[in-house]
């Protein structure tokens, strides 16, 4: 039985050949075919390496871009804390203000009650009003004028006697 074998890929050495060696048979020595073995060995080296920093290069990409990722989520995080508590914050502070009013209401229905007994206890004969807010007069604006101003008749054209007794009528 005979298997076929996979044949090895060869590569040609880089025997770096002179110009002026075209053409015909060429016998390198051993030191020259070292030499071009040695150098085959460091392409082969950088290669690796290259291919080694950029394995390197995307590991470090993925990682800032984790980074980078957890960075803005801890932010979001945090701006949805910050805007609750505002929100909280506002809430409170309205709720605030609308009890304040609804305080000073009632103080002041209380004062007017107050006020109202104090007037029935004067004893002057007046019977006693509820306080009523007083109207305050409408206001005008400075200058202003209820009637129209009467329109001024137009002037008549001046009239004079010429020389010879013609009456001229002058326009300016």
């Amino acid at each position: 039985m005979t298997q076929k074998k996979h044949k090895k890929k060869s590569k040609t050495l880089d025997l770096q050949q002179k110009k002026w060696a075209q053409g015909g048979a060429v016998f390198w020595s051993p030191r020259k075919v070292e030499e071009a073995r040695q150098r085959e060995k460091t392409k082969q080296q950088e290669e690796e390496a290259e291919r080694l920093r950029k394995v390197e290069t995307a590991k470090q990409r993925e990682a800032n871009k984790l980074y980078k990722d957890k960075i803005a989520k801890e932010k979001r995080e945090r701006q949805a804390r910050e805007k609750e508590e505002r929100d909280q914050l506002k809430a409170e502070k309205a709720a605030g203000v609308a009890e304040r009013k609804a305080q000073k209401e009632r103080d002041k229905e209380i004062q007017n009650a107050q006020k109202a007994l104090q007037l029935s206890q004067r004893g002057r004969g007046r019977p006693s009003k509820a306080i009523v807010a007083k109207k305050k007069p409408a206001r005008c604006a400075v200058g202003a004028r209820r009637a129209p101003k009467p329109a001024t008749p137009p002037l008549l054209p001046r009239t004079h006697k010429t020389r010879s007794g013609r009456t001229a009528t002058l326009y300016n």
